[in-house]
C-alpha cells in the first residue's frame, strides 16, 4: 500500500459516491428498453442485443483494466472508464438502432474499466484490517444506486434525455474529481496479479448475476 493512498482523504467519498452512480448506469438499459423499443420500433430479439452489447463492453473493459491498471494506476483506469460513460450513455438518445448499440457497448466498456479498479483502489487505500469492511460498503453503494435506478428513471418519466443529462453531469463531476486526484498524489497498483485476477474473476460474476435476469425484465 503506498503512502500516497494516506492523504488522500477524499478517496473514501469519491469511490462510494463513484460506486453509486456505477450501479445505477449498470442496470439503467433495463429500465429504458422499452422507451428504446417503442423509439426504435425493435422486436424482442433487436432489443436483447442491447444486453449484448453491455455485457460485451463490459467484458472488454474487464479484461482490459489489468493493464491499463499496471501501467497508468487504478485511478487513471477508474478515469477513463467514466469517460467512455459519459461518452456512451447520451447515445441512448439516438435515433438508429446501430448507434444506440455502439454507445450501449462504449459505457458498457467503462462499467468494465471501473468496477474492478475501485474495488482494487479501495483495497490499496484501506489498512488490512479493514479491507473487508471497505468492500462491503462500496458493493453496498453500488447495489443501492442498482435499487435506485427505477424509481430515478420513473421520476424523469422515462425521459432519456433528462436522465442522460443528468447521469452525464454526475458523471463528469466524477470524474472531474479522480482526476484532480490522479494530479495530486501518485498511485500505482501493488496487488499481486492474483488479487487482481480474483478482482477480475468477481466482476464477470457480477456481469452474469446483473445481464441474466435483465434480460427478461423488459
Amino acid at each position: 500500500m503506498t503512502e500516497s493512498l494516506h492523504q488522500a482523504p477524499r478517496l473514501k467519498y469519491y469511490t462510494l459516491a463513484g460506486f453509486f452512480v456505477i450501479g445505477v448506469v449498470t442496470v439503467l438499459l433495463g429500465q429504458v428498453l422499452p422507451v428504446l423499443s417503442k423509439r426504435l420500433d425493435l422486436n424482442d430479439a433487436q432489443a436483447g442485443t442491447f444486453f449484448l452489447a453491455q455485457f460485451l463492453g463490459s467484458m472488454l473493459g474487464t479484461l482490459i483494466s489489468t493493464r491499463i491498471a499496471r501501467q497508468r494506476g487504478f485511478v487513471a483506469t477508474t478515469l477513463v472508464g467514466l469517460v467512455m460513460m459519459v461518452v456512451g450513455v447520451p447515445g441512448l438518445n439516438f435515433s438508429t438502432f446501430l448507434l444506440c448499440w455502439i454507445s450501449i457497448f462504449v459505457y458498457g466498456i467503462g462499467l468494465g474499466l471501473t468496477i474492478p479498479a475501485i474495488n482494487l483502489l479501495t483495497i490499496e487505500s484501506t489498512p488490512p484490517e479493514r479491507q473487508s469492511s471497505a468492500i462491503n460498503l462500496i458493493n453496498f453503494s453500488w447495489g443501492t444506486g442498482a435499487i435506485c435506478c427505477q424509481p430515478f428513471v420513473e421520476l424523469m418519466s422515462r425521459n432519456l434525455i433528462a436522465v442522460s443529462v443528468i447521469l452525464d453531469i454526475t458523471l463528469v463531476t466524477l470524474a472531474v474529481c479522480f482526476f484532480a486526484l490522479h494530479r495530486t498524489v501518485s498511485i500505482r497498483p501493488v496487488c499481486t496479479p492474483s488479487s487482481m485476477r480474483t478482482t477480475r474473476s468477481s466482476h464477470i460474476a457480477r456481469n452474469l448475476a446483473t445481464y441474466c435476469p435483465n434480460t427478461y425484465a423488459h
